[in-house]
């Protein structure tokens, strides 16, 4: 079990590294060569590539698993911040905010395919602290 959340570990630091490659390398590509006919879709993948690289982190400082037992599942952390309840916190708030900015790009897709007069709510920067408050607001009630 021991030799397993070491390979597990070493795994995820792996993928981490890897994450940050490949991550900042498509920010390099979004700005540097992105046509303007994007617009606003441009900031949208690069805030997925930004929130790639955090989750990542998070994921590799806490370093989760998942113990399963008949009708009990437990998660626990093996990370540099084991035992602290805190790097449990981490994880749950990275996992909220991923399904809550998979849930905003699919609104946008779907406002700018069946819905483009509603599309100001990306277009305009005045909808911005909202559109954060909304996304942080989930993690923030998944972590407590």
């Amino acid at each position: 079990m021991v030799e397993d959340l070491e390979v597990f570990k070493v795994i995820g630091l792996i993928n981490t590294g890897l994450t940050y490659i490949t991550n900042i390398l498509l920010i390099y590509v979004i700005v540097r060569f992105s046509p303007r006919a994007l617009g606003t879709y441009r900031y949208l993948v690069i805030t997925f590539a930004v929130f790639d690289i955090l989750y990542s982190t998070s994921h590799a400082l806490s370093n989760p698993v998942a113990y399963v037992y008949r009708h009990a599942f437990v998660i626990f952390a093996t990370g540099p911040f084991t035992g602290q309840l805190v790097s449990l916190g981490y994880g749950a708030f990275f996992f909220a905010l991923s399904l809550s900015l998979l849930a905003g790009h699919f609104l946008y897709r779907y406002l700018l395919v069946c819905r483009e007069e509603w599309m100001f709510i990306f277009n305009n920067k005045r909808f911005l602290p909202i559109l954060i408050f909304t996304w942080l607001s989930t993690g923030f009630v998944w972590a407590f």
